[in-house]
């Protein structure tokens, strides 16, 4: 597998989509389904999922390995995922006048890697873009450019992307066991919401 063949992660990508739709989603009460218009546009965003009672935009980055050198760059590695500078662009010229927002599924194990230990994490955290985007504007958020970054015929890799602390984000919490259906996240996921996550721009 290499890392810069951007036509493999485009594959994994869709495999995760599927996971995450029929898996992962409903464990934190997240009512979700693939974009029917990925179907024949590859940079159509990937999901679709109720909020409040309205179908919204949902991008999904799944996380299987820490970015182990995050800390050169301002962020905590046990704390740090990352949103490429091209897609960033992208999402925010396209949603400018309406809402994305970015789901983050993290799952790695405990991990070595570059000299340094990471403990294993997991769960799901979620952003709209546009809080995202204040937290890029207010230099809230690590970057780093890409030395050797190869490209790939018929695609685009990112040359460069921004590092973003989880904390800073919502997280979700696991619905209960014995809660047997799907339920809104103005009824259940995003109830523990505090008070700063309604400042504009809004995380949710």
């Amino acid at each position: 597998m290499d890392k810069d063949d951007k036509s493999y992660w485009v594959e994994k990508g869709r495999e995760d989509e599927k996971i995450f739709c029929t898996d992962v989603a409903p464990l934190y009460g997240v009512d979700a389904w693939i974009n029917p218009k990925k179907e024949g546009d590859v940079y159509a965003n990937d999901l679709q999922f109720k909020k409040d009672n309205r179908i919204c935009a949902g991008e999904l980055k799944t996380v299987r390995t820490p970015f182990f050198l995050s800390h050169k760059y301002g962020t905590e590695t046990y704390h740090t995922v990352s949103i490429n500078h091209i897609d960033y662009i992208r999402y925010m010229s396209k949603f400018w006048f309406s809402d994305l927002y970015i789901f983050f599924y993290v799952d790695w194990p405990e991990s070595v890697g570059c000299g340094r230990h990471v403990h294993p994490k997991k769960g799901l955290w979620a952003s709209s873009i546009k809080f995202i985007d204040n937290l890029i504007t207010s230099r809230k958020t690590g970057f780093i450019k890409y030395k050797k970054r190869k490209q790939t015929p018929g695609f685009k890799n990112a040359e460069s992307s921004h590092l973003l602390d989880l904390r800073d984000l919502h997280e979700f919490s696991e619905v209960p066991a014995l809660q047997s259906s799907v339920t809104s996240y103005s009824e259940s996921a995003l109830s523990d919401l505090s008070g700063r996550f309604f400042h504009q721009p809004s995380l949710f």
